[in-house]
């Protein structure tokens, strides 16, 4: 069962610290939560989810690290898993996130003002994924996952609204190592995204057709089989892509099919690239 479980604690804002969890299905639920601190916690091998925050506000945790087995393999078991409209306010910092078959990080609520900051992902099966979000900051993280078949980028943003994703490493994944395949109002800044696709010519940073309003700005995307930074065709032209060292890639810098109306040296592919 689950070890612990937070629900309706607007009153007495419970603080949870230095525990330790072996095996347990959820290692922490807060389900109808609010105000409520967690802190120095270690969940060892959660058959199901490490950490899960439904539909509870104002939830911060400092330093819990969990590592998810998934024996049960749900589609979107994770070692911390972030649902609900009601699940705003929450701030994770730090600590470490493990995956097997499920995902290290799964993120799915459009509530505003969270923030995940200096925290370590890694699922060898899957990485991480952002479902949908609104006035979401990933700053200083570290994604790293995906390399077992059929392979994962270590972060897939599928939809969302303003989205910062900064100062954070993409290491070593087996597809791209940040995926944007769907959202708005997305910023790219100050990353590192090395030596992914392992087990495919993906790319440091990749961006789908159709996704708007984006910045990619300041990173470094080196040592990929693919390119550092990879735009497909029919992206809006409202992007800009500027100050990034796209060295060292194995298919090129930057690539892929561009609209607008910039012409510069290091491009390739079909088009012409906006605004880098």
């Amino acid at each position: 069962g689950n070890a612990i479980s937070v629900t309706n604690t607007a009153v007495d804002s419970p603080i949870i610290d230095h525990v330790n969890m072996l095996q347990p299905y959820i290692g922490i639920l807060f389900s109808g939560a609010n105000f409520a601190y967690a802190q120095n916690l270690n969940i060892q091998n959660a058959t199901f989810e490490g950490v899960e925050i439904n539909n509870s506000g104002n939830i911060m945790l400092t330093n819990v690290s969990a590592a998810n087995t998934a024996v049960n393999t749900y589609t979107s078991s994770a070692s911390l898993f972030i649902s609900g409209s009601a699940s705003g306010g929450i701030a994770i910092i730090g600590g470490e996130w493990y995956g097997a078959s499920g995902y290290a990080l799964y993120y799915n609520t459009n509530a505003v003002g969270n923030s995940i900051s200096k925290a370590y992902f890694d699922s060898s099966s899957k990485g991480s994924q952002i479902n949908t979000a609104s006035v979401l900051s990933l700053i200083g993280d570290w994604f790293s996952g995906g390399r077992v078949s059929p392979f994962y980028p270590g972060l897939l943003v599928a939809a969302g609204d303003s989205i910062t994703i900064q100062g954070s490493q993409f290491f070593g994944n087996g597809l791209d190592g940040l995926l944007l395949i769907g959202g708005t109002h997305i910023v790219i800044d100050g990353n590192v995204a090395n030596s992914n696709g392992t087990n495919s010519t993906k790319h440091g940073i990749e961006v789908s057709a159709n996704v708007t309003d984006f910045n990619i700005t300041n990173n470094i995307a080196t040592g990929n089989p693919g390119y550092g930074i990879f735009i497909n065709g029919g992206t809006s032209t409202r992007y800009t892509i500027t100050g990034n060292n796209t060295s060292t890639n194995t298919a090129g810098g930057i690539g892929g099919s561009f609209p607008g109306s910039f012409y510069g040296p290091g491009l390739s592919g079909s088009g012409t690239a906006a605004n880098f």
